[in-house]
């Protein structure tokens, strides 16, 4: 298992929309946060909830056999331990993205 932050998936959802504009990558489920007391409460709720619903939205991803295999990000995103994928996927995939943001 891998570990990914949240902000890494809104970055991988979003270079497959630039990549893959013509097929419909499912949205990601909202980044829940911890307002008062009572929602503190019930913040492991929550987050079992918010990781049930981020591990859905990957599975979907992976169920893609598009992205699977024409896109160079999905494989290292899955599989790349955490050091070397915050050493150079992550990076690769920013500057990919910022690529497609500049030409857009």
């Amino acid at each position: 298992m891998v570990e990914r932050r949240y902000s890494e998936v809104v970055d991988l959802r979003e270079l497959l929309v630039c990549q893959f504009p013509t097929l419909i990558i499912p949205p990601l489920p909202a980044k829940s946060a911890v307002r008062d007391v009572e929602t503190f409460l019930n913040a492991g709720d929550a987050i079992a909830i918010q990781r049930f619903n981020l591990q859905f939205f990957l599975k979907e991803i992976a169920a893609m056999p598009v992205v699977m295999f024409f896109s160079e990000w999905t494989a290292p995103f899955f599989l790349d331990p955490r050091d070397s994928f915050e050493t150079s996927t992550l990076l690769r995939i920013r500057a990919a993205l910022k690529a497609f943001r500049t030409v857009n």
